[in-house]
């Protein structure tokens, strides 16, 4: 039996909470590649929301980036994960399978 996440959540900052300016572009560089990636600014206004006790099944669907940028429509999601306080010490890591796909519509 696959283990319940107790001590590194998944979590999604809700895009209304967050300003332009609070996203930072990084490079990240691997020894076989390199791309470009964003971090987010700490912000007191940000608003945080996690899914605790996530099982093997459950599925979390984020929008990484949307080209289209308009301003009425998130382009983007800041998340991550934490470790949780309330976990036990010997709660195991979460592991996280990372799918991308890209969708191509007309107006």
């Amino acid at each position: 039996m696959l283990p319940v996440i107790e001590a590194y959540p998944l979590a999604a900052c809700t895009y209304t909470s967050t300003v332009r300016q609070d996203i930072v572009p990084i490079d990240v560089v691997y020894p076989h590649y390199a791309e470009e990636s964003f971090e987010i600014r700490h912000s007191l206004s940000h608003q945080w929301f996690w899914k605790s006790g996530m099982k093997h099944d459950d599925i979390m669907l984020i929008k990484l980036f949307d080209n289209k940028m308009d301003p009425n429509n998130a382009f983007y999601a800041p998340h991550g994960s934490w470790r949780d306080p309330n976990a036990r010490n010997d709660a195991p890591p979460r592991r996280s399978i990372e799918l991308r796909c890209m969708v191509f519509g007309g107006d």
